[in-house]
């Protein structure tokens, strides 16, 4: 088992449950349209992008190895539980992380050797071009699916979560997903999640990026509020292994 180090060892929670990875290749991207200070509900620039969005995908989605696409646009950001180590402090410093993506792509390919095909794609280029024109920030993460409790339901609405980790070691922040993993099981009875790893982690800001689905708010916000434990259990665990989470919660645009 990969070496992490232990918060609060005397707190149990069930080990997860998890399935065999996808062979799937993913292409995740993320942006920033609207800023932090956007009080007045959706801009303009927002509405007409995700407008022309919706309409890209219905044509990449008749890409011979294109399975599915979703697109999510941000409900929530949850208070970031912040650390203050050096690793981190350099990647903001450089702005190499950001904690603010309020649309969010994700293409499922039949495997990790089509996401090369589908970046010459001219539907797949109109879709970038679409978001780096309406966008200040955005980027794109090629991945393969490392971890999976269960594939993430598209299909019907609910409360998607998205959680960019940064790490100073991914094999750590592999280790303690899986350990805290548990936790999310027992206590808001997540029956899915799907692990995202860089197929080239050496480009990549982000070590993994977790994507899961509840049916609704009430699934899942009393438990992060209200059980201590997911400060002491979960939180602390992170903090224990250099592993600083950016969670935002979403649903479909």
């Amino acid at each position: 088992m990969i070496n992490i180090n232990l918060a609060n060892k005397h707190l149990q929670f069930p080990q997860v449950s998890l399935k065999e990875p996808l062979e799937s290749g993913f292409m995740l991207i993320a942006a920033e349209v609207d800023s932090k200070t956007s009080f007045w509900g959706e801009s303009s620039t927002k509405k007409n992008l995700l407008k022309e969005l919706k309409l890209l995908q219905t044509q990449l989605i008749n890409h011979e190895n294109v399975i599915e696409i979703a697109l999510f646009k941000a409900s929530l950001f949850p208070p970031i539980h912040r650390q203050d180590n050096d690793y981190l402090i350099k990647a903001k410093r450089n702005q190499i992380i950001h904690d603010h993506y309020d649309i969010v792509i994700l293409i499922e390919m039949s495997s990790v050797k089509a996401i090369q095909d589908l970046k010459s794609n001219e539907d797949y280029l109109k879709i970038t071009h679409a978001i780096i024109e309406s966008s200040s920030y955005h980027f794109i993460y090629q991945a393969k699916n490392l971890k999976r409790i269960d594939s993430v339901n598209h299909q019907k609405g609910g409360v998607f979560l998205f959680n960019f980790f940064v790490a100073e070691n991914a094999e750590q922040n592999l280790g303690i997903w899986e350990y805290t993993a548990g936790w999310f099981e027992d206590q808001t009875n997540l029956d899915n999640s799907t692990l995202f790893g860089s197929i080239d982690p050496e480009s990549s800001a982000y070590s993994v990026i977790n994507h899961c689905r509840w049916n609704g708010f009430i699934n899942v916000l009393p438990s992060l509020i209200l059980k201590k434990t997911f400060k002491t259990y979960v939180l602390e665990n992170f903090a224990a292994n250099n592993v600083y989470a950016i969670p935002i919660l979403y649903r479909l645009a």
